[in-house]
Protein backbone atom coordinates (compact mmCIF):
# COMPACT_ATOMS: atom_id res chain seq x y z
CA UNK A 1 0.00 0.00 0.00
CA UNK A 2 2.14 3.09 -0.88
CA UNK A 3 1.00 6.01 0.66
CA UNK A 4 1.86 9.36 0.74
CA UNK A 5 1.09 12.23 2.95
CA UNK A 6 1.21 15.87 3.09
CA UNK A 7 4.03 16.92 5.66
CA UNK A 8 2.58 18.76 8.33
CA UNK A 9 2.76 19.58 11.88
CA UNK A 10 0.10 18.31 14.25
CA UNK A 11 -3.10 20.28 12.78
CA UNK A 12 -6.25 21.12 14.27
CA UNK A 13 -8.07 18.53 12.30
CA UNK A 14 -6.43 15.81 13.85
CA UNK A 15 -7.43 16.99 17.12
CA UNK A 16 -11.05 16.25 16.47
CA UNK A 17 -10.81 12.67 14.73
CA UNK A 18 -10.93 9.46 16.88
CA UNK A 19 -7.99 8.27 18.41
CA UNK A 20 -7.41 5.70 16.13
CA UNK A 21 -6.54 8.03 13.01
CA UNK A 22 -4.25 9.74 15.35
CA UNK A 23 -2.33 6.60 16.23
CA UNK A 24 -1.76 5.73 12.42
CA UNK A 25 -1.02 9.66 11.45
CA UNK A 26 1.64 9.62 14.38
CA UNK A 27 3.30 6.08 12.89
CA UNK A 28 3.02 7.15 8.80
CA UNK A 29 4.93 10.61 10.17
CA UNK A 30 7.74 8.05 12.64
CA UNK A 31 7.95 5.71 9.53
CA UNK A 32 8.32 8.39 7.47
CA UNK A 33 11.35 10.02 8.63
CA UNK A 34 11.28 12.52 5.36
CA UNK A 35 10.23 10.33 2.99
CA UNK A 36 7.29 10.88 0.81
CA UNK A 37 5.80 7.82 0.30
CA UNK A 38 5.63 4.21 2.42
CA UNK A 39 5.21 0.75 0.97
CA UNK A 40 3.24 -1.32 3.56
CA UNK A 41 0.35 -3.50 4.09
CA UNK A 42 -2.85 -2.43 6.50
CA UNK A 43 -1.86 -5.84 7.63
CA UNK A 44 1.56 -4.84 8.80
CA UNK A 45 0.21 -1.23 9.29
CA UNK A 46 -2.15 -2.26 11.89
CA UNK A 47 -0.16 -4.50 13.74
CA UNK A 48 1.78 -1.35 14.33
CA UNK A 49 -0.55 0.57 15.74
CA UNK A 50 -2.38 -2.22 17.96
CA UNK A 51 -5.67 -1.64 15.78
CA UNK A 52 -7.63 -3.78 14.09
CA UNK A 53 -7.25 -3.85 10.30
CA UNK A 54 -11.06 -2.30 10.23
CA UNK A 55 -9.80 0.39 12.46
CA UNK A 56 -7.23 0.95 10.45
CA UNK A 57 -9.12 1.32 6.65
CA UNK A 58 -11.41 3.51 8.76
CA UNK A 59 -8.72 5.92 10.08
CA UNK A 60 -6.68 5.92 6.56
CA UNK A 61 -10.24 7.26 4.78
CA UNK A 62 -10.77 9.58 7.66
CA UNK A 63 -6.99 10.89 7.02
CA UNK A 64 -7.48 10.99 3.10
CA UNK A 65 -10.86 12.83 3.55
CA UNK A 66 -9.06 15.59 5.32
CA UNK A 67 -5.85 15.05 2.93
CA UNK A 68 -3.81 14.41 5.31
CA UNK A 69 -2.46 11.64 3.69
CA UNK A 70 -3.37 9.49 0.21
CA UNK A 71 -3.46 5.83 0.36
CA UNK A 72 -3.26 3.55 -2.94
CA UNK A 73 -5.95 0.15 -2.15
CA UNK A 74 -3.65 -2.88 -2.91
CA UNK A 75 -4.15 -5.21 -6.24
CA UNK A 76 -6.18 -8.97 -6.03
CA UNK A 77 -3.56 -9.86 -3.74
CA UNK A 78 -2.32 -13.57 -4.76
CA UNK A 79 -4.35 -14.18 -7.95
CA UNK A 80 -6.88 -16.64 -8.26
CA UNK A 81 -6.05 -20.59 -9.47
Amino acid sequence: MPAAFAPTTRTRVLSDMPHSANVVFDVFRSLARGRSTLDLSIRDLAEMCRLSERQTRRALARLEAERLLTWQRGGCGQGTR
